[in-house]
Order: structure tokens, then sequence, then C-alpha cells
């Protein structure tokens, strides 16, 4: 469907929107927004549980390997919807290196902090909503490609956003693959390989940063 990406985004905005709005004055508490956002995530699970349940059979089958990550229903035009939005990435990378600045010096180089975050994040929550859209939950690859980006390409915001774009690209091609071929001639949905490989990197990530404030 080609409108489905557009929906999708719409949905996604009303959302953080939302979290937003229940944020208030907190909206700069990173936790707070992360629990709000977890719990607004658990009901939107519930309303998709409840509508597998009331629809027909054969969507119920194709919405579950929807939620478990696949690319199976990928179209080339999706690709292209997609990769629109390198161009605007690529605008914003300056205002987001001199966000690394705190707030106050930022504002003083004559940047609008404000809408520079706004458009990030919208950005951000468009596109993670266009990619799911299409391939549903495909888990870590959010998580594992913009740390591997870091790694190889520094932290200035151009290379790492490129570099990202095309580990993630790299990242959910390769496990698809693995999952061809390890389990063919059964369609083994691709998030269940990159969330096999991704959990452990992540209790890696999460014991280190532990270790660090400790």
């Amino acid at each position: 469907m080609a409108w489905q990406p557009a929906f999708a985004g719409l949905g996604a905005t009303g959302f953080a929107l939302l979290v937003l709005l229940l944020g208030g004055r907190h909206r700069a508490d990173p936790l707070r927004l992360l629990l709000y956002g977890v719990a607004l995530a658990t009901l939107a699970k519930a309303i998709v549980v409840l509508l597998l349940i009331v629809g027909p059979v054969y969507r119920a089958s194709q919405a579950l390997i929807w939620l478990a990550g696949s690319v199976q229903a990928a179209q080339g035009r999706d690709v292209v919807l997609l990769g629109l939005s390198l161009p605007v990435l690529i605008l914003l990378a300056r205002p987001l290196d001199q966000l690394r600045l705190d707030p106050d010096s930022a504002f003083a180089t004559g940047l609008p902090v404000a809408a520079v975050r706004g458009a990030a994040l919208a950005l951000a929550v468009v596109l993670a909503a266009g990619a799911v859209s299409v391939a549903g939950g495909i888990g870590f690859v959010g998580l594992l490609a913009p740390h591997a980006a870091r790694l190889l390409f520094g932290s200035r915001a151009a290379p790492q956003l490129m570099g990202a774009a095309l580990l993630g690209a790299a990242m959910t091609t390769g496990a698809d693959l693995m999952v061809r071929l390890a389990f063919r001639p059964f369609e083994v949905p691709v998030g269940a390989m990159t969330a096999a490989l991704g959990a452990p990197f992540f209790l890696w990530l999460l014991n280190r940063r532990g270790d660090t404030h400790a």
C-alpha cells in the first residue's frame, strides 16, 4: 500500500507528541520520557492483539509475520521513499554537530536549538515509522548500526548518519540472508535473527555502562 508509510508516520508523530505532552515539565528527563513511551507502546500492543483476535484469520497470520520483523513485503518504492530522507539528514548534520555543545553555547552561535531538536526528532520518528510500517519490528538494528558507525566513522554527524544508514541496511540484508540459508525451506522472520544477535550486545552495553558509572 503506497500510503502505508505516510499513515504510519502520522500515527507515530501523534504518539511522539502524546509522550511529550505527558512528559510536561519533565521533558528534559530522558528516563521519564522512555517510561511514558513504554507505557504507550504497551497500550498500542494491546490494541494490535485485539485487532488480531477480531480480524480474519489470514490477516492475523500476515500480521504475526510483520510483527516478528520481515522484509518479504518490501518493494523498491519503499526503499526509494526512505532514501529521499538522506539529503535532509545531510542538511541537519552541521546543526547536530553544534548541538553537541551545551545549549547555551549552541544558541550563542546563532543556532535555533529548539527548532533543530524538533526537526531532528520529527525526522527520526517519521523514518522509524516508515521503516516499521514496511518491515515490522526488526529489533536492535537501530542500536547496533549507530554504535558501529560511531566506532568506524567518528563522532561527526554527517559520516555517522550516513554510516549508520548503510550499516543498518547491510545488517538487515545479511541477517535476512542468514535465516534464509539456515532455515530453508521455512520462512523465518529476519527479526528473530537480529534479536538473537542484538540482545547479547544490548546486555553487554548495559553492563559496560554500569561498570563505567560504578
